[in-house]
């Protein structure tokens, strides 16, 4: 189940996420991926995600790339399709790999959220 009732809420998520992220910029495609993921249209919100991690790679958002993975894994947990907890764990691996790279304090919050998955 999608995290948030209504769109309202991921509103006030996407507004928090942006002090938490540690940036002013969250791709449109991030964005909508959220969006998506919160009205539990999950397929749309795939492509979303799929789209904001090939942008974000292309510019070398690094510190962006981290949390986009990490919503992106979130939401496939929450879909829970045939093969969405594997593509979920590498996703998390992925983003707590750039995270070590980038500062402890984001390694940190990736781990919080990593902790979700199950065992």
């Amino acid at each position: 189940m999608a995290p948030y009732a209504c769109p309202w809420q991921a509103l006030s998520v996407l507004k928090w996420s942006r002090c938490c992220h540690g940036s002013a910029y969250l791709s449109p495609d991030q964005f909508l991926g959220l969006l998506a993921y919160t009205m539990e249209e999950f397929d749309q919100a795939q492509s979303h995600f799929e789209d904001a991690v090939n942008f974000i790679l292309n510019a070398g958002y690094r510190l962006e790339l981290v949390w986009s993975l990490c919503d992106y894994a979130e939401m496939l947990l929450d879909r829970k399709g045939a093969t969405d907890l594997c593509v979920a764990k590498a996703w998390f691996e992925e983003s707590r790999s750039i995270s070590t790279e980038l500062d402890k304090g984001v390694k940190e919050r990736v781990e919080s959220r990593k902790s979700a998955l199950p065992a």
